[in-house]
């Protein structure tokens, strides 16, 4: 018993390992990423009123505003550092000024600027843009920018550095949060496998960036403002003011989760303005690596599998369903509260599995042993029949001979319909054989057994090979249980034939087809080996187990009618 246990703990265990294995291959090759960035977008529109004041100040300046060099640009720098703002990102180079605002840049250490990519269209290589004359002799603080990356369309995420002919260059909001912070560089997660292989320069490491409710609280202001004397100190203080172009009406903006919910695209400067919020607030959400999710999903399991063994199974779809909400739950939790993204998909995914398989099991395992105690059952029912007297050569004997004297016959044979072959099979004969029926007409899907399967009938053409005398003959069905167990051919003399007779044939053919099912079963068992499990299946192959039950039971209920 105690062995019987283990095992069934060790086949949970084993499935339980074999789910988390295929769950973290196909999170690893990104096969279910679309599901997990549907999930991600379902938390981010759910999100809570942020946790922090957002220390990120954006300023919008139109497109056009971008060339007009130290008259806008360097008056901005100087009013920025005059109210103390903590930090200052250009998402751009400005063009057209002089090597006297790049190295007040540099004189003031909180001055940051975008370095752009330039893609060959040819070999699609990647390379850094070269800087402005002007700003290459001040050694300016550059961090690279690119287009945010995206899945399906849905911007999510921000790169943290590329990897540029063998050197590493950091992201502009990196860049930023680690002066603003004065922390290190941020070990953020590498992208996903797929990209990763295939080794372009963009797909270095990445971050998601946090929406939440950030978008309607982040501060914006107009560069015409500013520039109007129209600027609070306590605006910029301790903020990081982040400079951008504005988008105009025309062009598109990025998509991202908070499309859904405020029907808006943003433009690359908010996103910019987002993605380094999140890295100052500390809302970067960070993922679990491979190894960390396989070990999650496998805990996960095992424990799901023995609570599966305390509930019945009709109780495992709403142990399932409560185990997924309870996934979703704790995970947007610990999403918004712990800013750790967990696998939620892949969670559900493996519980998902882990009750088919679980479900499958438990059916298979109640219909063998439901079938067992059918077999038994049955033979039990046929041992008190004694079904072993049915397959006696004296038993068939008798029954001949009986029926060639009651009837008056000539001839007559019965044939038995043997499971999986579709011709005669000569259990007893008097007076013939079964060589007396041509091989053509043994066949039982063709005339006359197709045409007999109702009742007796009279033979137009003779099934037996004709003799001297002058005879007529019958094809009688043999049913029990439903179902047709033989036939039974006969030849008798027109001037014997007397009344009733057709009615007399049925009456023989009712305890004849039981007596063959008998010897049939019969045989059957003593085919079998002794062991249970070759004893079933040989069984089976004969008939259903609930059938032949059922079939047993009927003989019983003929023999006290009878009585």
């Amino acid at each position: 018993m105690w062995k019987s246990e283990w095992q069934e703990k060790l086949t949970g265990v084993f499935y339980a390992l074999v789910i988390a294995v295929g769950v973290t291959v196909l999170s690893f090759f990104e096969v279910i990423a679309l599901l997990d960035e549907w999930a991600y977008d379902i938390f981010e529109r759910l999100t809570l009123n942020p946790q922090a004041q957002t220390k990120v100040l954006l300023v919008e300046a139109p497109p056009e505003t971008g060339e007009k060099g130290d008259k806008t640009w360097l008056k901005l720098l100087d009013i920025l550092e005059l109210k103390n703002a903590k930090q200052v990102v250009f998402t751009f180079m400005p063009e057209r000024v002089s090597r006297t605002f790049y190295c007040r840049a540099k004189q003031y250490g909180n001055v940051f600027f975008a370095r752009t990519l330039q893609r060959d269209p040819v070999d699609g290589t990647t390379k850094l843009n070269s800087l402005p004359k002007n700003a290459s002799a001040c050694e300016i603080n550059v961090g690279v920018v690119d287009i945010p990356p995206h899945t399906h369309g849905i911007h999510r995420q921000q790169y943290t550095g590329f990897q540029i002919d063998g050197q590493t260059y950091p992201a502009l909001e990196v860049l930023a949060a680690q002066h603003f912070l004065g922390t290190p560089e941020f070990k953020a997660e590498r992208s996903g496998a797929l990209s990763y292989l295939l080794g372009t320069p963009e797909s270095f490491a990445k971050f998601r960036v946090h929406f939440g409710g950030v978008l309607d609280e982040l501060p914006k202001l107009k560069l015409e403002r500013i520039l109007a004397g129209g600027l609070v100190s306590e605006l910029v203080e301790q903020r990081s003011v982040l400079i951008g172009f504005a988008r105009p009406n025309e062009v598109p903006g990025l998509h991202t989760p908070l499309a859904m919910m405020h029907d808006v695209m943003i433009s690359i400067s908010e996103y910019h303005a987002l993605a380094l919020d999140t890295l100052l607030t500390d809302g970067r959400i960070t993922t679990l690596n491979i190894k960390v999710e396989f070990v999650l999903l496998l805990v996960l399991l095992v424990m799901s599998f023995f609570i599966y063994q305390w509930v019945s199974i009709n109780r495992s779809l709403r142990v399932t369903f409560f185990m997924v909400c309870a996934y979703t739950v704790s995970a947007w939790g610990v999403y918004h509260y712990a800013h750790l993204w967990l696998p939620l998909v892949e969670m559900i995914i493996a519980q998902g599995l882990l009750y088919w398989f679980d479900f499958k099991h438990k059916v298979v395992k109640a219909d063998t042993a439901l079938r067992e105690m059918l077999v038994d059952s049955s033979f039990k029912l046929e041992d008190r029949i004694n079904s072993e007297f049915f397959a006696t050569d004296e038993y068939w004997s008798q029954v001949v001979v009986m029926l060639h004297d009651t009837l008056a016959l000539n001839r007559l044979i019965i044939l038995q319909w043997k499971h999986g072959s579709n011709h005669a099979k000569e259990i007893k004969a008097l007076h013939c054989s079964l060589a007396d029926i041509d091989k053509q007409q043994r066949h039982y899907n063709r005339k006359p057994y197709s045409t007999a399967v109702r009742k007796a009938i009279h033979l137009n053409q003779a099934l037996l090979k004709s003799t001297d005398l002058a005879e007529e003959q019958y094809l009688v069905p043999l049913f029990f249980g439903g179902e047709v167990q033989g036939f039974w051919v006969l030849a008798v003399e027109p001037t014997k034939r007397h009344n009733f007779f057709e009615e007399r044939l049925t009456d023989f053919a009712n305890p004849l087809g039981e007596s063959v099912y008998h010897r049939q079963q019969w045989l059957l068992r003593t085919q079998a080996d002794k062991s249970r499990l070759m004893r079933y299946f040989k069984f089976e192959s004969g008939d259903l187990p609930y059938r032949a039950l059922d079939k047993s039971i009927t003989a019983l209920e003929q023999r006290l009618s009878v009585l």
